[in-house]
């Protein structure tokens, strides 16, 4: 599990939905790869505080590594990263 910071909401709505091998679902314990923006999810609920004191911003994208190639995975974020890059 990692957690990248992407300096904005609307960064990390765009890597997340720029990722082809990843899946954008919260359910944890998955063999696929994961991707989740917890600050609109997992704690969509929460206050300011609990956000906070969990160290969830707006920017960060949580990612589950799962059983996936290797190879696949790096060229896959790497092109999400690209198209970042881009904008």
């Amino acid at each position: 599990l990692l957690t990248v910071r992407l300096g904005s909401k609307e960064r990390a709505y765009r890597f997340i939905n720029a990722l082809q091998y990843a899946l954008n679902v919260s359910n944890i314990g998955d063999a696929r790869t994961l991707v989740v923006h917890p600050a609109s999810t997992i704690f969509a609920h929460a206050s300011e505080a609990e956000k906070d004191y969990a160290g969830v911003t707006s920017d960060l994208v949580r990612i589950s590594v799962g059983l996936e190639d290797a190879e696949d995975l790096l060229a896959d974020f790497g092109q999400a990263l690209a198209k970042l890059a881009e904008s």
